[in-house]
């Protein structure tokens, strides 16, 4: 288990094509223990399967003992998929 925050930069449109090449990276950075911050700093879009992804993170992050958190100016499209999807803007 590490106690050194992890982020994860995100850019460019998150969409099935992205959730699927971050998948892994995601998943081992949520079972590693610690808190996992998304930065959305570079995001342009969001589509709901990647907050599928997001939403299964933030679950293996909890389980873990950690919190997922979102960093980066979040634009009001990202924010409301987010919601949409059952995350808050600042997790």
């Amino acid at each position: 288990m590490s106690d050194s925050p992890k982020v994860i930069h995100l850019r460019g449109n998150l969409t099935v094509d992205r959730a699927t090449a971050l998948k892994d990276e995601m998943a081992k950075s949520a079972v590693r223990g610690g808190d996992l911050t998304l930065d959305f700093s570079q995001a342009a879009t969001i589509d709901l399967s990647f907050v599928q992804l997001i939403y299964a993170t933030s679950r293996k992050v909890h389980a873990a003992g950690g919190k997922l958190r979102f960093a980066g100016d979040l634009s009001a499209e990202i924010g409301q998929t987010l919601a949409v999807g059952g995350l808050s803007d600042r997790s």
